[in-house]
């Protein structure tokens, strides 16, 4: 198995409409294919691309959001990080920021997901459960800063190398 690459990159910017998102997440897990020697991995981050990419489209106050991909060595293995921008009105702001910091401060990030299925249930609009799958079914890291009316969230896959 060739050894995993040292860096790649890809950065999209592209107007938040539907019709753009089984089209980029295609594209993103292929290139991720590529760039990493791990399938399940790939799996992982191809549910965590389309839920990114479903927020994206769904919350995006602006007419242009962005979805950075990065496979970065480091070390004894390599990074890959997906990152996401877009402006957001207030209250969704507000909400996405609760969710998301519950999300990254879990102890247990299964019994949080949990939680807010049984929070969501009831409601309409903002559920949180396409972020929160990608750290309780995804196994990923979540992170995430706002800059005024920006949300910019960070999902981190850390990969070993390969053992001979």
């Amino acid at each position: 198995m060739p050894p995993a690459i040292a860096h790649a990159s890809v950065y999209l910017a592209f107007e938040p409409s539907q019709r753009f998102v089984r089209k980029i997440v295609q594209w993103i897990t292929d290139f991720c294919e590529l760039s990493l020697q791990d399938v399940d991995v790939v799996a992982r981050v191809h549910m965590a691309i389309y839920e990114l990419a479903e927020n994206l489209v769904k919350y995006g106050a602006s007419d242009s959001v962005r979805l950075d991909v990065e496979v970065e060595r480091v070390g004894a293995g390599s990074v890959l990080r997906l990152r996401t921008r877009n402006a957001a009105a207030p209250e969704r702001l507000a909400e996405a920021v609760r969710i998301l910091q519950g999300l990254r401060d879990a102890e247990d990030p299964v019994a949080y997901y949990d939680q807010l299925v049984l929070e969501s249930a009831p409601k309409e609009g903002v559920s949180g459960l396409g972020l929160a799958r990608i750290r309780a079914e995804g196994d990923l890291d979540l992170d995430f800063e706002v800059d005024g009316n920006q949300l910019c969230i960070v999902v981190e896959a850390k990969l070993p190398d390969e053992v001979p």
